[in-house]
């Protein structure tokens, strides 16, 4: 999310079903960008590939 104008930029879908619910714990983002979220199935970690 551009967080000047609110649009979104990109979205991935990361998977599907009850293991990849976050189970609303937080997203945290590392040093080189990468967004770490906790899922009931272990992390998930998402990067832009540009």
């Amino acid at each position: 999310m551009d967080f000047r104008t609110g649009e979104r930029r990109w979205r991935r879908l990361t998977g599907t079903g009850a293991l990849y619910d976050n189970n609303w714990a937080p997203i945290t983002l590392g040093p080189d960008g990468t967004a770490y979220i906790g899922v009931f199935n272990g992390i998930v970690a998402v990067r832009d590939g540009d």
